[in-house]
């Protein structure tokens, strides 16, 4: 189901209430315990729109953080960072912070079998980060 869900995600990219829906549906389905939330290309997260070489091919980079292909004028990922994504989850799904917080993290080290992380307990491993967070932006 979840590859499925990408698939409609990149299909409807350029329909940002359709997909928003879809990312309703998929959050209500699967429920806040078995949701991953990820980040990747990362290498682009906080660079200023514009075009930029990556291995050779030219990629512009949006405002909103996609990443497209500039001769095939495809999509070739995004660059938004982690944070965006909790934020964006939250926004689209009205889950709790701490939900969005989990599925950025501690239902991977679940999926993982990672025992001593995911958690704020003593005895676990952590990573702490400060944040804020004000309407749906989060700032580290």
């Amino acid at each position: 189901m979840f590859f499925e869900f990408i698939e409609l995600q990149r299909k409807n990219q350029v329909n940002p209430l359709r997909r928003s829906e879809k990312v309703q549906v998929f959050y209500k389905v699967k429920g806040p315990e078995r949701i991953l939330l990820t980040s990747y290309v990362t290498h682009f997260a906080g660079m200023a729109p514009g075009e930029y070489t990556n291995k050779g091919r030219t990629v512009r980079l949006s405002p909103e953080g996609k990443v497209n292909l500039v001769a095939e004028n495809s999509l070739a990922g995004a660059a938004l960072p982690i944070t965006q994504g909790v934020g964006n989850l939250m926004r689209l799904t009205q889950c709790s912070l701490a939900q969005a917080i989990h599925a950025a993290g501690r239902n991977h080290a679940r999926l993982f079998g990672l025992k001593d992380r995911g958690e704020l307990v003593p005895g676990m491993r952590a990573d702490l980060i400060f944040f804020t967070i004000d309407d749906f932006v989060v700032q580290i």
